[in-house]
């Protein structure tokens, strides 16, 4: 989804059952992923599956580095129940992730999203 989001792609050439996907996560991107989950009455199999979808659209909103992104998504699949992680960038930034209160701050910004939901609450 970062991928898709982080291009210009319009058409998905030899996947026309991909196009309302690429669509979908563009709006994603532009509008909101609450907006678009409503719109399309979307509903997400587990709880956590809208936090993912938030923090993937705010990195990309934040044009934080991809390799950011990687450790980012890393630190979260295989550190359920650690709360807080914070990271220096290539750039001597730092990106702070608060799981559990939907909190991003990069560079000392606050930025917001759906809470993960602590371990095994889900």
């Amino acid at each position: 989804m970062y991928l898709l989001a982080s291009t210009k792609w319009s058409t998905v050439s030899g996947f026309p059952y991909m196009q309302d996907f690429l669509t979908h996560i563009l709006e994603m991107v532009r509008f909101g992923v609450k907006e678009t989950l409503e719109k399309y009455k979307y509903r997400c199999s587990y709880t956590l599956d809208k936090a993912w979808l938030e923090l993937l659209v705010l990195v990309r909103r934040l044009r934080v580095y991809i390799d950011e992104v990687r450790k980012l998504m890393n630190y979260l699949t295989r550190n359920h129940s650690t709360q807080v992680f914070i990271q220096s960038t290539r750039e001597g930034h730092s990106i702070g992730l608060f799981r559990f209160e939907g909190t991003l701050m990069v560079n000392g910004e606050r930025h917001t999203f759906t809470p993960f939901p602590r371990w095994g609450s889900s």
